[in-house]
């Protein structure tokens, strides 16, 4: 079963039939899962596969025939990802290793795993004290990443939540708003698990060490599947909502942003394996592989930009209901969208020289609609033409909807106060009279200094109008916005 190698070799059954003999498969242990990893690369042995080559999730098995073999995770705290090859004292452990059965089956900075033919196989490390310290000082680097993207998760997650919590609404029906929201509490979930499951081993491992008993980690293999399950199953459905939602090539944009940024990767990463192959010395593999890295990342977000920018001008991006035009100088976008209601059902008149533009996002949680008509600039009688706008949010879980009223009345508080305007000048909302608007509440935004304005605020069951008038609305006109808004949330 030897290889001249030293390896295991495979037998191809003499059948001549081309075979496989590499394979790449995506394993997501943890970096100190070493139980988890060795039964796992004893179970692929059995089925006639030996680890040759792995990466954070990568890993690459080669054929063997198959073998019940012993793995053996350890760690070697003075290794580097960036090492052109093994140090002298890792040359050192492995020859050591090699004269009681242990082979290296393959290594990636700190971590070497070997494997053993022998049935019951001499442990490598015996003392759970050095055990427990070589792994702790080996953690470094490991830990100091999950640390900083935990921070950097946390980061995004309270701006994200932040955002969230002043339009509620809005953001809840945003497939992408969910999506970043989903993936950085994942991010944060895999972090502190990891982090925090390590920190409590080492407290409780160091204790059993100095009673002469080794304590091995369980493993969070399951629970890091399931999360990464999980993400990608969520983005396939943020694709193809996408897709649905408006024009293709927005969703092919995207698409295309996502792959950019695993290709950088996948370049940094073979460009690191090159100047590893041309025995480059570990600082400068390292200040290559960052200066690539920037360079690249500048690269691809200057692109990007460049990108989408011609292809919005070429008119790629938009879904063909819009068009530009000139007045004094400058370029102007007017839309033709159907509104669900307009100035013309409100007034019975009619105007030439309107935009209309519709917006909507939709999810399980809430739909939100914004639309606006106003008059283009370069209409004859734009200063005397009315203005209409309003969003309309229709709430699908009940416990919701306390949530995305009250975000929607404190909003123009807090705008007014976010932009510094003084006292006396403030804007907030007051409760009306709701039954001319047949709704179950009613409020009028009110400034300090000059009263009541056209904006107002109804609650009917499930859906929440905000709208805004630039006249003032009579009674059949409060009763149109009703039976069209507060019950009809689609054109």
């Amino acid at each position: 079963d030897l290889c001249p190698s030293g390896g295991l070799s495979a037998d191809d059954g003499g059948g001549g039939a081309e075979v496989k003999e590499r394979m790449r498969r995506f394993e997501f242990y943890s970096f100190f899962d070493q139980k988890g990893i060795e039964k796992r690369l004893s179970r692929m042995a059995e089925r006639g596969w030996l680890l040759e080559k792995f990466g954070s999730w990568s890993w690459i098995y080669r054929r063997i025939v198959p073998k019940k073999l012993t793995f053996c995770v350890t760690y070697y705290s003075g290794a580097s990802v960036f090492d052109p090859e093994p140090s002298e004292g890792q040359s050192t452990f492995y020859d050591f290793c090699e004269h009681t059965g242990w082979e290296i089956a393959a290594s990636s900075a700190q971590m070497q795993i070997f494997y053993n033919q022998r049935e019951n196989p001499v442990p490598i490390e015996t003392d759970p004290v050095v055990m427990v310290d070589t792994i702790h000082r080996s953690k470094g680097n490991v830990l100091r990443s999950s640390i900083a993207l935990l921070a950097v998760a946390l980061l995004n997650g309270g701006v994200l939540w932040g955002d969230v919590n002043s339009h509620v609404a809005e953001r809840l029906a945003d497939s992408a708003t969910l999506f970043s929201g989903f993936c950085w509490l994942c991010v944060i979930a895999l972090c502190t698990a990891d982090i925090s499951g390590y920190y409590l081993w080492h407290r409780r491992a160091v204790k059993a060490a100095e009673q002469g008993v080794f304590l091995t980690r369980r493993s969070n293999h399951w629970f890091q599947c399931l999360a990464l399950t999980a993400v990608l199953a969520s983005m396939v459905f943020y694709m193809v909502d996408l897709f649905q939602e408006g024009p293709p090539l927005r969703a092919a944009v995207l698409a295309i942003m996502i792959l950019g940024y695993f290709l950088v990767a996948a370049i940094v990463h073979l460009a690191r394996n090159a100047l590893k192959r041309r025995k480059v010395s570990r600082g400068a593999n390292l200040g290559i592989t960052l200066i690539l890295s920037f360079f690249l990342v500048v690269l691809l977000i200057g692109g990007e930009a460049a990108g989408i920018r011609w292809a919005a001008k070429q008119g790629w991006l938009s879904d063909g209901r819009e068009e530009s035009y000139e007045y004094n100088g400058y370029t102007f976008t007017a839309y033709s969208d159907t509104l669900p209601l307009t100035v013309e059902e409100l007034l019975g008149v009619e105007y030439e020289g309107y935009s209309y533009r519709l917006r909507s996002e939709e999810s399980f949680l809430t739909g939100w609609m914004e639309a606006v008509q106003k008059p283009r600039l370069d209409a004859a009688d734009s200063r005397e033409m009315p203005y209409l706008s309003y969003s309309v949010a229709t709430v699908k879980v009940p416990a919701l909807y306390d949530l995305c009223r009250d975000a929607m009345l404190r909003e123009r508080d807090e705008v007014t106060r976010d932009v510094g305007v003084p006292e006396g000048y403030r804007e907030q909302y007051q409760a009306i009279d709701p039954a001319p608007w047949q709704a179950k509440e009613a409020y009028r935004l009110m400034r300090e200094d000059d009263g009541p304005q056209g904006r107002y605020l109804l609650c009917y069951e499930g859906r929440i109008v905000e709208i805004y008038f630039d006249w003032e609305v009579s009674e059949g006109e409060m009763r149109t916005v009703a039976s069209r808004l507060g019950m009809v949330v689609s054109p």
